[in-house]
């Protein structure tokens, strides 16, 4: 396993992703929805209660982190899909700098354990992906997104 690049006396807040699988609902044409949010240490964002599309938002957000994480850019977006809320991730040292954004401006900015951020989005995006399997809710966006985690799986294996 990889080892944290963040020393221990170094002063970051809790960072996690996370959903609520009793709040996923699924429309007559497949589109899944449910609570999801960024969590720093005891603030939500958007809020506590923020229904999202999570399937489509925990995709394009492993996405844009791998890319932080590989090295391959030293920022990454992470949108909601629903209004004007995003968070951005810097590569900073040490750890990440997050920002929170909401209609354009910046609302909360924290240094967060990348590792520990990481590891909640993929945590979480298996949890979905469990959810949507155990409710037979197959479909495009839940096949990519069990396609990406067995491929991250996969490389962290070797």
């Amino acid at each position: 396993p990889a080892r944290s690049l963040v020393p221990m006396d170094v002063d970051t807040i809790r960072a996690s992703v996370q959903l609520d699988p009793s709040t996923l609902h699924r429309t007559t044409l497949g589109t899944i929805s449910g609570v999801v949010r960024l969590v720093l240490g005891q603030q939500s964002f958007p809020e506590r209660s923020w229904n999202d599309l999570p399937v489509a938002v925990l995709h394009m957000w492993i996405h844009a982190l791998r890319a932080v994480r590989g090295g391959r850019t030293n920022e990454a977006q992470c949108p909601f899909m629903d209004g004007p809320f995003l968070f951005r991730v810097h590569s900073a040292s040490p750890g990440w700098r997050l920002e929170c954004v909401a209609n354009g401006a910046t609302v909360q900015m924290e240094i967060v354990n990348p590792d520990e951020l990481w590891q909640s989005l993929i945590t979480t995006a298996r949890v979905l992906v469990e959810a949507c399997n155990d409710r037979a809710w197959q479909g495009r966006e839940v096949a990519e997104l069990a396609h990406l985690l067995s491929r991250i799986a996969r490389e962290r294996a070797v």
